[in-house]
C-alpha cells in the first residue's frame, strides 16, 4: 500500500510540474510577443519623430520651400508633442487604455499616410500635428502597458 501512495504521488507530482512547465512557456512567449510589440511601438515613434532630420532638403525641393521652412516640421512636431501629451493623457486616462492605444494608433497611421501623401506644404505641417498629437500618448501608454507586463 505504501509504494501505491509514492506512485500515485510521483505522479501528481510529475504532471504538475509538466502543466506549470507548460503554463510558465505559454507566459512567457505572451510576455515576450508584448515586449517585442512595444519595442516596436517605441521604434515606430523615434523614427517618425526624427526621421525628418535626415530628408529636410528632400523636402524643402520637393515642396518648392527653403530648408529652415521645413525645419519647421521639427520644431512644430517638438511643441505640440510637449504640449499636447499631458492634456491628451489627462483626457484619455478615463477610458480603456487598450481600447485608446488602438485609437491613436490608427490615428497615428492615418496620419502617417497622409504625411506621405501631402500635395502640399501646408498639408504636410496639418499631418506632422496629427501625428504628434497621438505620438506622446501612444508612448505614455506603451510605458504603462511596460509595467504592467514585466513587473
Amino acid at each position: 500500500m505504501r509504494s501505491f501512495d509514492i506512485l500515485q504521488s510521483t505522479r501528481r507530482l510529475h504532471k504538475w510540474g509538466a502543466d506549470e512547465f507548460n503554463q510558465g512557456w505559454k507566459t512567457n512567449m505572451k510576455t515576450k510577443l508584448q515586449s517585442i510589440v512595444l519595442v516596436l511601438i517605441g521604434f515606430v515613434l523615434g523614427c517618425n519623430d526624427f526621421i525628418i532630420v535626415g530628408i529636410l532638403s528632400d523636402v524643402s525641393r520637393g515642396f518648392n520651400v527653403s530648408t529652415s521652412q521645413a525645419g519647421f516640421l521639427v520644431t512644430l512636431f517638438a511643441l505640440v508633442y510637449a504640449f499636447s501629451t499631458p492634456i491628451v493623457n489627462t483626457i484619455i486616462s478615463q477610458f480603456n487604455r487598450f481600447r485608446v492605444l488602438v485609437i491613436l494608433m490608427g490615428i497615428f497611421i492615418a496620419g502617417n499616410t497622409y504625411t506621405a501623401l501631402a500635395p502640399s506644404f501646408n498639408q504636410l505641417i496639418a499631418s506632422r500635428v496629427i501625428t504628434a498629437l497621438t505620438a506622446g500618448p501612444i508612448i505614455s501608454l506603451a510605458m504603462s502597458f511596460a509595467t504592467v507586463i514585466v513587473p
